[in-house]
């Protein structure tokens, strides 16, 4: 049985962010589940396809005079495994992570520090990370060599701004 989910989710140009619409309501609403977390290991992306014209980072970078498209490593990349004084992690078990939202988890730049991020994840088996992707025709080539059917942990989706780039990131995973 596989342990991980991909799935494509059709965004509209027109949605300010990743989480702005609840189809069940069909109006804008925050989906961010209380008590989770974002986890920004790199910041930055390269523009893929039509779906990325209003990209909310490019957008918000923009207003702070930052290049959206150099993708650097952020402060937080070791967040998971940071701890307190105490010793627990700062992050509890149980933790919804919502995992490099401000850029895509398999964006090429990012391949020599995606290892340790797996390792990270695998670490933190107590978390949900959640991934959302557009290079999903990546993943095969990026994924840790222990992944077999996948870690329990981790969820990876796949959007697309239409049917037809939802259907041809299909055939490209297919």
């Amino acid at each position: 049985m596989n342990n991980y989910l991909i799935f494509a989710l059709v965004v509209r140009s027109n949605w300010s962010s990743p989480f702005d619409y609840n189809e069940s309501l069909m109006s804008p609403t925050n989906a961010i589940v209380k008590g989770s977390m974002m986890w920004n290991l790199w910041h930055g992306c390269h523009k893929l396809s039509p779906g990325c014209k209003h990209c909310y980072v490019y957008r918000g970078d923009a207003k702070r005079d930052i290049d959206s498209s150099v993708v650097t490593q952020t402060k937080n990349f070791d967040l998971p495994l940071r701890k307190k004084r105490n010793g627990d992690y700062k992050v509890p078990a149980g933790t919804l992570v919502y995992t490099c939202f401000t850029s895509d988890f398999f964006v090429e730049d990012a391949d020599p520090w995606r290892p340790e991020a797996w390792q990270m994840m695998q670490q933190r088996s107590d978390l949900n990370f959640l991934i959302i992707t557009k290079r999903i025709d990546r993943f095969a080539q990026c994924m840790p060599e222990d992944w077999n059917d996948g870690y329990n942990n981790v969820t990876i989706c796949c959007t697309a701004e239409s049917r037809e780039a939802n259907l041809a990131r299909a055939i490209t995973t297919g």
